[in-house]
């Protein structure tokens, strides 16, 4: 029984909304979008297969809320992983269901396919008795379900036998040795489909899309293609058929050209993650369209343009990393909205210009992290992190906290080397004075002074305009001036003059 309850509580702790547990943990029942909490502020994630309830006095109460302390629930969490390994569905009698013959078959293939050294393969055995299967969980029929081996060892490619589970839902393979190209002709096959996990192997080549998205009526919700080899360009039209997607991550690979529009049609996806590829040009409108949007990195690519104003827009969005591009210009006037509701705004790296934005920080509360520390009687939080860092923001920036008490906060001094430099970073920028603690840290002057004049008694570009990166590639000139109506670039560093 004990195996049992362990396993419901890993499960309801899976799917229950109403657990003291980070908001980013628990945004969508399903796993597909777990991975969203080591996102923004944290990681949560479950192993083991499915098992059901026993119906016995376990801590649990009717409406599947633990009775169990903080401490507890963490003793539950952190079983070894040799008992975790046992846990697989059980019926009424707590006995493993078995893999019909032709799933069985199927499996032992696999194993044939990527050799007998992966963890647990000694439970993948055609002998006679009640196997315990371990990573596979099957339905009444004996089919298939979920294939979940994540850091399991595996190594060889991606077999074809995979197309012989013709129910399977997920399929997680993430953390392995995996090599060769996605083959193709698998998972258009797999019709169930809806978490698909092949992160962190060594994949290549270009990724079959139309394999994953084959019809209107697609099911993934989930795809993690991340932290592999595989590149090339996107088809424009990749994602028409994405409608249930709600999870996409192609971050670390070799992905280039333009990111594709039709991520518009993805109305469910709450996470997208890009980053660390080598995509270019503008950020596509079409993202404007995704009303569930939480967390967009497109951090360490070649973008370029001014930071769209939609972006700002789009109410959902807690988590915005557009960092360590080529964008430039000035921050759009949207971001004063949306710094309200944002955890997460990293904006470093990059090319912008102008006053640096005013974003609130504060939230009330006392605690550890509280600022004024755990006994005082009004305390406020740093309720983002903001990373400004590597641009060309110029003049004064202040924190300008104007919040019902903030007179109790304590002096500055004795806040910021404790609390700012783990919230927002604002070095090597072309501030003048700021009441942050990496105030000296800003670029030399002479830098300053060649991105337009920046720095200079009359003001970027003379006052009269706005200093971008040179949309030219290969031209001598790195910057040049946007002037106002009636203003022209001219000279180096550039600067707007009467026309």
């Amino acid at each position: 029984m004990a195996r049992v309850v362990l396993l419901s509580v890993l499960t309801l702790l899976a799917l229950s909304s109403t657990l003291s547990l980070p908001r980013t943990a628990l945004v969508a029942a399903d796993s597909d979008r777990r991975q969203l909490a080591s996102t923004v502020d944290g990681s949560f994630q479950l192993t083991g297969n499915p098992g059901l309830h026993d119906g016995e006095d376990d801590g649990l109460d009717d409406t599947g809320l633990l009775n169990l302390t903080e401490a507890e629930q963490t003793d539950f969490l952190r079983q070894s992983e040799a008992e975790e390994a046992d846990f697989l569905q059980y019926d009424s009698t707590s006995a493993p269901i078995q893999p019909n013959d032709a799933q069985r078959a199927a499996l032992l293939a696999l194993k044939a396919a990527w050799g007998s050294d992966f963890f647990k393969a000694e439970t993948w055995s055609d002998a006679d008795g009640e196997q315990q299967w371990w990573g596979v969980t099957v339905d009444a029929d004996g089919d298939v379900m979920a294939l979940e081996l994540p850091n399991a060892n595996l190594e060889g490619e991606i077999p074809d036998e995979l197309t012989k589970f013709q129910d399977l839902v997920t399929l997680d393979l993430r953390g392995n040795k995996l090599s060769g190209s996605i083959p193709t002709g698998i998972f258009s096959n797999l019709t169930s489909l809806r978490e698909i996990y092949l992160s962190d192997n060594r994949l290549e080549g270009k990724v079959p899309w139309i394999e994953f998205f084959y019809s209107n009526d697609s099911k993934v919700s989930t795809l993690r293609l991340d932290g592999n080899k595989l590149g090339g360009k996107i088809r424009p039209k990749a994602f028409d058929n994405a409608t249930s997607l709600q999870a996409l991550f192609l971050g670390n690979n070799k992905f280039y050209g333009k990111i594709p529009r039709s991520l518009g049609s993805c109305k469910e996806i709450s996470v997208i993650d890009l980053k660390n590829n080598e995509f270019s040009d503008l950020m596509p409108t079409t993202i404007a369209d995704l009303p569930a949007l939480e967390v967009l990195d497109v951090s360490g690519n070649k973008l370029t343009g001014s930071i769209p104003n939609f972006l700002g827009r789009l109410p959902s969005l807690i988590n915005l990393d557009l960092s360590n591009n080529l964008f430039s210009g000035l921050v759009p006037p949207s971001f004063q909205l949306f710094s309200h509701t944002a955890r997460a705004v990293k904006i470093g790296d990059n090319f912008l210009t102008g006053p640096l934005p005013q974003f609130p920080r504060f939230s009330k509360g006392c605690g550890v992290n509280g600022v004024g520390g755990s006994d005082s009687t009004s305390c406020y939080m740093l309720r983002s992190l903001l990373d400004f860092e590597g641009n060309f923001f110029y003049g004064n920036y202040s924190l300008d906290i104007q919040l019902p008490g903030s007179e109790n906060l304590p002096a500055m001094s004795t806040v910021c080397p404790y609390e700012y430099p783990e919230s927002i970073y604002v070095s090597d920028n072309c501030l003048s004075s700021t009441d942050l603690c990496d105030v000296e840290k800003q670029r030399p002057p002479k830098e300053c002074e060649e991105f337009c004049g920046t720095g200079s008694p009359e003001g970027q570009c003379g006052g009269k305009g706005v200093c971008v990166l040179n949309p030219l590639e290969g031209s001598a000139q790195k910057f040049v001036c946007e002037c106002d109506a009636g203003f022209i670039p001219m000279g180096n560093p550039p600067t707007c003059v009467k026309g």
